[in-house]
């Protein structure tokens, strides 16, 4: 009885089995691309560039409907404003980008980047020199008058003190622009795009910006009351 019934189970699982594979959809493994979707390689697809082979020279645009094409015209007449103003273009980063492909200045998706021609954030080099000459400068002022402060005693009181503390915040913001105007020089492109952490020095620099601005409204009022 124990060797019928096994039987029959065994029996039953291989109908079923082929069954499953009679009724199952074929799986399509092909990696071509439709002949609708394939561009040529310059051309900007909207929702991006599919992995999908096509003919030499073409590439595989992914499916954009109606719904797509029209927040893509949205964000250009809305969000990509800054982009354009600088001559650049906003698409999916998978598209190809004769320049260098910036983040933060287009509407939509993190993958959805202003492509800038080349050379558009690059600094001159006298530029470059002159502006690391003056922010040199005011490192070194700055330095000197807290310097004095701290070893002239007579110097140590409230009038001089805010002084002293207003010489602080304009090292530190020195030294915040002169690593940025350094990183900038040497990748050509915003802060930003450098490195993701690289954002906090300059989130910093406007710290310290509103922090100089204050002192000198604090110390002009100290002067005038």
């Amino acid at each position: 009885m124990n060797v019928t019934m096994i039987c029959l189970a065994i029996i039953l699982l291989h109908i079923s089995g082929s069954l499953g594979q009679h009724f199952s959809e074929p799986v399509n493994t092909s990696s071509s691309c439709l002949t609708t979707q394939c561009v040529t390689g310059t051309s900007i697809c909207i929702a991006g560039v599919s992995p999908l082979q096509c003919e030499v020279g073409l590439q595989c645009c992914m499916v954009c409907d109606s719904t797509c094409k029209a927040t893509d015209s949205w964000f250009r007449s809305y969000r990509d404003n800054f982009c354009v103003g600088i001559g650049g273009s906003c698409q999916q980063e998978s598209n190809y980008c004769a320049g260098s492909y910036e983040a933060g200045m287009c509407g939509g998706p993190a993958p959805r980047k202003c492509c800038t021609p080349q050379g558009t954030f690059s600094v001159p080099v006298p530029h470059f020199v002159l502006q690391t000459i003056l922010l040199v400068v005011i490192i070194l002022t700055n330095s000197l008058v807290i310097m004095v402060t701290i070893l002239d005693k007579e110097l140590h009181n409230i009038p001089n003190i805010g002084i002293t503390s207003l010489a602080v915040a304009d090292l530190l913001l020195a030294v915040a622009w002169f690593v940025i105007q350094l990183l900038v020089f040497t990748h050509s492109t915003t802060i930003t795009n450098i490195e993701k952490n690289w954002r906090h020095v300059q989130d910093l620099a406007f710290v310290f910006e509103m922090s100089v601005i204050l002192h000198i409204l604090l110390i002009t009022l100290d002067r005038y009351t």
